[in-house]
């Protein structure tokens, strides 16, 4: 496979093995790794990530070249992977990224690429994805369609998209968001909830929503597989973003099959609406903030 691909670890070996199994299938020429630094305050967690990056250098064993970036201290989970999403994109002009807990269908890195290549002079589109949270819904007749959401769960772009990103956002722009809210019954909540993850890095360490923001602000689309592609395999209850009583961890993943092409290039307003009432409901919020505080008092993300 001609495209680059990046991988970003931190702790965590048995997810991050897998992924580079599948990574291996696909026999990418370049592989980036990039990989956070351990926490001082946490026993024991420098000799866990010395051991994972020492055990996936040894496991690329196909003509490949290899570029890593192993952090000393820990930037933590914003900074640490958008510094090594920066790193990936500022070597390469498009490439497809993967944390170690997103476990890909073998027809991702063939998707991504045919994807990649075929939109990458339209700046109408920012990001090819590799989840559907549509639950069997089919959107349309082609492979895939096109959306105002960015799932982060495995997905590729260009270095030119990702060149607008910004860490920090001191100010959200409310007349952006309020475009892209397309459920009138969570709009109001939804509105809410974007303006205080972008504007409050300080308490919320993340990086993926001043992504979306990024796209947002410049009218950009996502391309959504018809079929999930990615499934989050890190639920554990130690992890950041994904427990075991996640609805949207360990979702079975599908083969896409040959690539149709949609007719014409437009968001789909329905199945926005859907995705959108799945993600912001109180409760499912209310589960999210409780484990960012469990984040801070256990070893793992």
């Amino acid at each position: 496979m001609d495209t680059p691909v990046l991988l970003l670890v931190f702790n965590r070996l048995e997810p991050a093995e897998r992924v580079l199994n599948k990574i291996k299938e696909a026999r990418p020429e370049k592989l980036f790794i990039s990989a956070d630094g351990p926490r001082e305050s946490v026993l024991g967690e420098k000799e866990k990530c010395e051991k994972l990056r020492t055990t996936l250098l040894q496991k690329v064993d196909w003509p490949c070249e290899v570029q890593t970036l192993f952090q000393d201290q820990n930037l933590g989970c914003g900074k640490g992977v958008s510094t090594g999403i920066t790193w990936f994109f500022e070597n390469v002009e498009k490439g497809i990224v993967l944390e170690d807990d997103c476990l890909p269908d073998a027809s991702f890195f063939n998707y991504c690429e045919v994807l990649l290549d075929k939109y990458q002079d339209d700046k109408r589109i920012w990001s090819i994805q590799g989840v559907n949270h549509q639950d069997g819904m089919k959107r349309g007749k082609a492979s895939y369609y096109f959306s105002f959401n960015n799932h982060v769960w495995g997905w590729a772009s260009w270095s030119d998209r990702w060149d607008k990103y910004e860490f920090m956002i001191e100010e959200a722009d409310e007349s952006i968001i309020k475009k892209y809210l397309a459920n009138p019954e969570v709009d109001r909540y939804g509105l809410h909830y974007y303006k205080s993850v972008l504007t409050s890095l300080d308490r919320i360490d993340t990086w993926d929503y001043q992504w979306l923001y990024t796209m947002w602000r410049n009218n950009g689309l996502a391309v959504i597989p018809n079929v999930n592609l990615v499934s989050n395999v890190g639920h554990s209850e130690g992890a950041t973003h994904t427990t075991e009583s996640d609805k949207f961890a360990n979702k079975p993943t599908y083969n896409i099959g040959e690539i149709v092409h949609p007719e014409k290039i437009e968001r789909d307003l329905e199945a926005d609406a859907y995705d959108l009432k799945k993600m912001l409901n109180k409760p499912s919020l209310l589960r999210r903030a409780i484990r960012k505080i469990k984040y801070l008092l256990t070893s793992d993300r």
